[in-house]
């Protein structure tokens, strides 16, 4: 059992990573946020996957468009929660940014079974080590992905370990969420100024 922090890179750009990073308490959070200050060369690499347990869900333009900012979100969050529940167990979440009370109601709704308390909180990587973990994982995440187009310069250990750590939502099931759970979401293609 622990904490999931959950934070993004490339926000309001396409592809976003987001990105939960789970740590049994804040000292191990804060054990995790030491080893990444202190290998600070922004590479994912197969000892940063050994040392860091995390999934990740890439969310790409189509999906904004096709579900709308409010509803993409609550995918990608109950995607992630859903899954490092079943691999972790958890006490609570905490994602990186001011969450609307509907957007919490609709991310528990997603989950089957128990739900760990939810928090979205303003500016979280700056109060909770787990939160800049989780950051600082997403961005090096984003360069490596922009790097790594090229076939020649791939790891394969890297990929394949990366590619199971990917959470690839199935968008069908929240495309009538709004309706559905009546949170009146309202479906929109632009994202919040």
């Amino acid at each position: 059992m622990g904490i999931l922090y959950i934070d993004d890179s490339n926000h309001g750009n396409y592809p976003e990573i987001k990105l939960a990073f789970f740590a049994e308490d804040e000292h191990a959070a804060k054990k995790a946020l030491s080893w990444l200050n202190k290998n600070k060369h922004k590479e994912i690499t197969e000892e940063l996957l050994s040392e860091m347990g995390f999934n990740f869900l890439v969310l790409e333009r189509w999906m904004r468009e096709m579900l709308g900012y409010n509803v993409s979100n609550i995918m990608s969050h109950a995607e992630l929660i859903r899954t490092a529940k079943s691999q972790y167990g958890l006490d609570g979440v905490i994602i990186d940014g001011e969450t609307a009370h509907k957007d919490i109601l609709g991310i528990e709704r997603s989950i089957n079974g128990h739900v760990p308390k939810i928090q979205g909180i303003a500016h979280a990587d700056q109060a909770y080590a787990g939160a800049k973990a989780a950051g600082k994982i997403a961005y090096r995440l984003y360069r490596h992905m922009a790097r790594n187009s090229c076939p020649e310069a791939v790891n394969i250990a890297v990929e394949n370990e990366l590619n199971a750590r990917k959470v690839d939502p199935n968008i069908v099931n929240y495309q009538g969420l709004a309706t559905v759970m009546g949170l009146h979401i309202p479906i929109e293609t632009r994202t919040p100024a």
